[in-house]
């Protein structure tokens, strides 16, 4: 894994973003597709993970990357949907 990759998975693990193996859970299916990601084609499955947040698993990987509602909130926070001021959210 690249540095500047590293760094990013640092901060989103920060925020609350977990990425690996986890337990049986309640999910409800969202949406699957297929993206291009450094030129590589992959298929994915995002489902709500009843309680915890939304959890993306693509084809031929047991691990999941789950985005937990409380970082969801944290990242709303850190783009300023929450600042009092509107300038604050925009500028």
């Amino acid at each position: 894994m690249d540095e500047a990759k590293m760094d990013c998975r640092s901060q989103l693990e920060t925020l609350g973003v977990k990425c690996g193996e986890m337990g049986l859970a309640i999910t409800k299916h969202i949406a699957e597709g297929t993206t291009e990601i450094d030129g590589k084609t992959f298929k994915f499955w995002l489902a709500e993970r009843l309680g915890r947040g939304i959890q993306i698993r693509r084809e031929g990987k047991e691990e999941i990357c789950l985005i937990t509602y409380e970082a969801m909130l944290k990242m709303a926070n850190a783009m300023g949907l929450f600042d009092e001021n509107e300038e604050e959210n925009h500028g």
